[in-house]
């Protein structure tokens, strides 16, 4: 009897660790939102900048002392955010599933035992990683291929950020549906 009330007791006791852990990364969640909504006000209330502008105009040029002013649009790095991003998916997205139906449906075998820890090797490397060897590889390349003074581009972006074709996320969820 005295060593199931001293599981018990463990439990609630891990149990109640992790609720508080989970309430702290909450509270440090909301914390760090207000803090960021605090001091980014001021270019709204005290610089008088609209949600329009801020959103929907391609300019950013801030002037940085305390009187403010300048341009603060940021529709140019959400148009860039969302190309890249789309681009990323549209190269990814057919290698991610011609690799899941290739493990699943055409060779499991095959697949099980070589293609898949493959895909896991590489969906351990950090993105870093590919995001470094697209700077120190792709760009130069890109640059040379289409004669550009520099090879940064959206081309360039999306291929390291969709980490081609090791997506394993489509892979996972596919071996899910068939097992």
């Amino acid at each position: 009897m005295n060593i199931k009330r001293g599981m018990f007791t463990k439990e609630y006791l891990w149990r109640t660790i992790v609720t508080l852990c989970g309430l702290f990364v909450i509270v440090l969640t909301l914390g760090i939102g207000g803090f960021l909504v605090y001091k980014g006000s001021g270019t709204f209330l005290k610089f008088n900048h609209s949600i329009g502008e801020f959103l929907f105009s391609p300019d950013w040029a801030p002037i940085d002392n305390m009187e403010g002013g300048g341009s603060v649009g940021t529709l140019i790095f959400i148009v860039g955010s969302l190309s890249t991003c789309g681009l990323a998916l549209f190269i990814a997205t057919p290698f991610a599933l011609g690799s899941a139906i290739f493990m699943t449906e055409i060779s499991p075998k095959f697949g099980e035992k070589f293609y898949r820890p493959v895909i896991q090797i590489f969906a351990g490397i950090p993105s870093v990683v590919y995001g470094w060897v697209g700077l120190t590889v792709l760009v130069p390349f890109i640059r040379d291929m289409f004669h550009r003074q520099v090879g940064h581009s959206i081309l360039a972006a999306g291929a390291c950020n969709n980490d081609i074709p090791y997506n394993n996320k489509c892979v996972s969820r596919c071996n899910q549906v068939s097992s």
